[in-house]
């Protein structure tokens, strides 16, 4: 849980905080929508 966890605040910081980004594993079957919704991160 911890990795997973870590894993989405790594994403969310790569990416501008007023804009939202799909994230999906290379075989497709898995996919995150990552956001900010006023300043906090949203999946």
């Amino acid at each position: 849980m911890n990795i997973k966890f870590s894993i989405c605040l790594l994403l969310v910081s790569f990416f501008k905080l007023n804009a939202q980004s799909v994230v999906k594993s290379p075989d497709g079957k898995l996919a995150v929508s990552v956001s900010a919704d006023n300043g906090m991160p949203q999946y």
